[in-house]
């Protein structure tokens, strides 16, 4: 039995919901990762190289999907672009290149590819703004590192304060690690 339109607009509604709650996760796995406690900077600093590791990989995955869909793009345009002049040219008609263009345009496996190029480039600069909040998140802690170097010689206070905090956050990631909610 097809899907009555009630069906289909559920689907559609569940789809977008779904899609929603992804975005939010989504967002929020960027927070975490591009966020500074500037009283944990050594556990900040210290996990950097594997937080740019595994979002380097993501991206890389992002660049082959999104190349991956322009040459489907490309393939599925030039295939279709053949099969128009094909048409065309039994029904004895003019073929020009507006009719060839319109012809593929308007085809639905040329719409399906397009779409899934668009989200493939989505996806790519979503991830390459994720790598540059990174980057600049390493020159921010070189920085504030320094920073606060430089005010513990002169503070002993803080240089408590931030022995202090630099030990919860050990204490912290060990209970994560035996709780297994590190990552």
């Amino acid at each position: 039995m097809p899907p009555t339109d009630p069906t289909l607009a559920m689907t559609a509604r569940l789809a977008a919901e779904a899609k929603q709650r992804a975005l939010r996760d989504e967002v929020e796995s960027f927070r975490r990762v591009t966020t500074i406690d500037p009283l944990r900077i050594s556990s900040e600093f210290s996990g950097l190289p594997s937080d740019y590791a595994f979002w380097n990989a993501k991206y890389a995955d992002a660049v082959e999907r999104h190349l991956a869909a322009e040459h489907d793009l490309e393939h599925t345009e030039a295939r279709l672009s053949m099969m128009s002049r094909e048409m065309l040219a039994l029904r004895g008609g003019k073929t020009t290149e507006a009719c060839v263009r319109e012809n593929v345009v308007l085809h639905p496996d040329y719409a399906i590819s397009k779409m899934t190029a668009i989200e493939a480039t989505a996806d790519k600069e979503k991830l390459r703004g994720v790598m540059e909040a990174l980057r600049t998140k390493r020159e921010m802690l070189v920085s504030l590192g320094a920073h606060l170097r430089a005010e513990m010689s002169v503070s002993p206070g803080l240089r408590e304060e931030m022995a202090s905090a630099t030990q919860r956050g050990i204490e912290s990631g060990r209970r994560d690690d035996l709780e297994g909610n590190r990552g």
